[in-house]
Order: C-alpha cells, then sequence, then structure tokens
C-alpha cells in the first residue's frame, strides 16, 4: 500500500527502529529490511510491516554472501529501487 509522503528506510533491531515505530501514525511510506541474525531478526520485520501503515517488506534481500559494504549495497539497492520506483 503506497501514499503519498516522505519515504522512510528501516532495518529492524536497528537504531532507527523506534523512529519506525513513532511513523507508523503518520502517512509515510516504509521500506523494511528483514535481518539475517539475532539484533536484526526477519520475524520482527515481517511484524513491523504489517502493523505499520504504508510500510513495504523487502523481500528478496539476502545476506548469505556479504563480505563488505559494496556487497551489502549491491544486495539492498535493487529492492531500494523497486521501492521508489525508480
Amino acid at each position: 500500500m503506497r501514499s503519498p509522503g516522505t519515504p522512510g528506510f528501516h532495518v529492524p533491531g536497528s537504531r532507527t527502529l523506534l523512529f519506525a515505530a513513532q511513523c507508523g501514525n503518520g502517512p509515510v511510506v516504509q521500506l523494511i529490511v528483514p535481518g539475517a541474525d539475532e539484533r536484526h531478526p526477519a520475524a520482527l520485520a515481517e511484524r513491523m510491516s504489517a502493523t505499520i501503515p504504508y510500510a513495504a517488506l523487502a523481500r528478496t534481500v539476502s545476506f548469505d554472501a556479504l563480505r563488505t559494504a559494496d556487497d551489502l549495497a549491491s544486495a539492498v539497492v535493487p529492492e531500494v529501487r523497486r521501492f521508489l520506483d525508480l
């Protein structure tokens, strides 16, 4: 579900988690990226995307072979581009 507003980008378990919860009260479109470890649990991302209005869950991000920041960008950027309709 998309709505006008400033896009948000959140990784559950990060410092932006509280901010993401607060944004659930307004028309802010948010992309939530599930993590792959204890600190960034995928289940939390799924709950957040189901709870926060206008949230979208990034479902195709894989963290299996990440070694560098460039690897992370390569894993996340395609999903962000889809989210922003670029």
